[in-house]
């Protein structure tokens, strides 16, 4: 979560992400959802034999490929490739955490988040 800090505190010179929406109430469930999946899978560290090295190194490619998006963001003008990789790249890194974690509950929220963020995306840029 580390970029949406930094984007927080320094727009990019061309940020398409800062706008209003017209679907506040999807904001707010993907808002709640998103706190929530971060709590449960900070809580959650159910640590087992199945989680080898390779599930977490996949994790960690995801995260690379979200900030990789944010880079790329910031030095050019954001497109769909770039719009949909700050979507999905974060999503899957969480989704493979959480079933890592063996957690249903944060599973649950992350799927949830998921889907609020995809349709989020959707909405606001029609792509």
């Amino acid at each position: 979560m580390i970029p949406n800090v930094i984007w927080v505190a320094c727009p990019a010179p061309d940020d398409v992400l800062r706008h209003t929406t017209d679907h506040k109430i999807l904001d707010s469930i993907m808002s709640v959802t998103q706190i929530a999946m971060v709590v449960s899978l900070c809580i959650s560290g159910k640590q087992t034999k199945q989680n080898s090295w390779q599930r977490y190194a996949t994790i960690l490619l995801f995260v690379l490929l979200y900030y990789g998006c944010w880079i790329l963001y910031y030095l050019t003008a954001a497109n769909t490739m770039i719009l949909w990789g700050l979507t999905i790249f974060p999503c899957l890194a969480f989704l493979l955490l959480a079933r890592a974690e063996e957690s249903k509950l944060a599973l649950f929220l992350t799927i949830l988040f998921t889907i609020c963020h995809m349709a989020n995306t959707f909405l606001s840029f029609g792509i």
